[in-house]
């Protein structure tokens, strides 16, 4: 930081530095003053460098490894030490305010919740470093007080979670997935089956084993290019503008429903792509579980801070908006997935 008068070699010259600062408060000024400037320059805040200089460490140890040399100590050389920090600017609008619930059209949707999201793995600094949650007054169900601009969904999306690329840990996944697809086959063994958000892919390629056909989308685009190249039909293409009319007999939403702005849209558009008697498959989290509310009462719930969703479902309220656009409830089970999640099955009527 270039603050060498801050370097203290003892408790007791530590202490003697905190108080000295603490009782001139025009030396203290100097000094916050002085680390504002060095902000933008100095080696401690500028984490490109430090990634830079970390990766050629483990480079460096790869390389040690692969030469059949034992474990040694070395040195990272850095070249950049006064690399500039780049200035982020944050968005002026990153949501879309709702002015209704997006269930049931309530005008009365009050403040419930305010969550950092600052620690989100796909957190960016041009993205508010809070989210804020509505509850409405008529149906009960919660949601986000908006949902992202396009802009604001661009800068989201330029990143993938680990687990949510095509492949990531296919052989674990495999065995979750067969019990999802078990499932489903009770209700409907074959057709054409279409994994909305195939994230790793695992369902999708689960319900292939069992014999269907199976078609992936996904709003990531090197998801789907991975899916093509594996020989699978898949799309990028939103919900709502897949061309297909009662084609699917097995429309599988694992941890979707929560994501989009407009749930009773996204289900309509399900709705005309599946044959009768077709089954839908709902897999996300339930805010009405002992696990939820133990995890709201110490305060380490994570879905609240949860940068990608837009809604919180409980069973009750997702079966009934199930039944509003054409479906028939089925079956109900614990997910497997993810924390205290649920798996819904309803058939179309």
């Amino acid at each position: 930081m270039d603050l060498p008068e801050l370097i203290t070699h003892s408790p007791e010259e530590y202490a003697q530095a905190a108080l000295t600062l603490a009782l001139d408060k025009g030396r203290l000024e100097q000094i916050r003053h002085k680390l504002a400037e060095q902000r933008q320059t100095a080696p401690l805040f500028d984490s490109h460098r430090y990634a830079r200089n970390l990766e050629s460490s483990f480079e460096t140890m790869v390389d040690i490894m692969r030469s059949a040399e034992a474990p040694r100590p070395f040195v990272v050389v850095d070249n950049q030490s006064k690399a500039p920090i780049e200035t982020v600017m944050p968005l002026e609008n990153t949501r879309t305010l709702y002015d209704k619930c997006p269930l049931c059209d309530g005008a009365d949707i009050p403040h419930q919740i305010e969550a950092k999201v600052t620690n989100h793995p796909l957190y960016k600094p041009q993205l508010p470093p809070t989210m804020k949650w509505c509850a409405c007054s008529s149906c009960g169900h919660v949601f986000t007080e908006g949902y992202f601009t396009p802009e604001a969904c661009e800068i989201i999306f330029a990143a993938t979670h680990g687990n949510q690329k095509v492949g990531n840990d296919a052989e674990n996944q495999r065995k979750v997935s067969a019990k999802m697809v078990e499932r489903v086959a009770r209700y409907v063994p074959n057709g054409d089956w279409l994994d909305i958000g195939v994230g790793n892919g695992s369902l999708l390629f689960t319900a292939a084993e069992w014999g269907f056909g199976a078609v992936g989308t996904d709003l990531r685009t090197e998801n789907v290019a991975k899916l093509r190249n594996l020989g699978f039909e898949a799309y990028s293409d939103d919900i709502e503008d897949i061309a297909a009319v009662e084609r699917f007999s097995v429309v599988s939403m694992a941890d979707v429903l929560e994501h989009v702005p407009f749930p009773k849209r996204s289900l309509a558009a399900v709705h005309r792509m599946m044959r009768p008697g077709g089954a839908l498959f709902i897999s996300m989290p339930n805010m009405d579980s002992i696990i939820w509310r133990v995890l709201d009462a110490t305060g380490t719930n994570p879905y609240w801070g949860e940068l990608e969703h837009y809604h919180n479902f409980t069973r009750a309220r997702l079966v009934q908006l199930l039944e509003t656009q054409g479906f028939k409830f089925a079956e109900y089970n614990i997910s497997e997935r993810y924390r205290t999640c649920m798996e819904v099955i309803a058939l179309k009527v």
